[in-house]
């Protein structure tokens, strides 16, 4: 996996957890989207597991504040 794919794959789960435009993605945390609360804090959580095959620990978790973070984080446990 490069960074193009695995960026490609959050956008797509950003966009289908927080039901989102493509141009509000990249700008997108937890301060500026009304409908990311815990409840799809934890959907977008298990969709990144799911989806990259990983498992994201308490330390990850709370890590997880927007787009940025999740990337990085994901980059970061598939060492690309």
């Amino acid at each position: 996996m490069n960074n193009l794919f695995v960026r490609n794959k959050i956008e797509t789960l950003f966009k289908n957890t927080f039901n989102i435009k493509d141009e509000d993605i990249s700008k997108a945390s937890q301060n500026n989207l009304k409908n990311w609360d815990s409840a799809n804090h934890m959907n977008l959580i298990l969709a990144i597991e799911k989806e990259f095959d990983i498992t994201l620990d308490n330390n990850d978790v709370i890590k997880l504040s927007d787009f940025r973070s999740c990337f990085q984080l994901i980059k970061n446990k598939l060492v690309l």
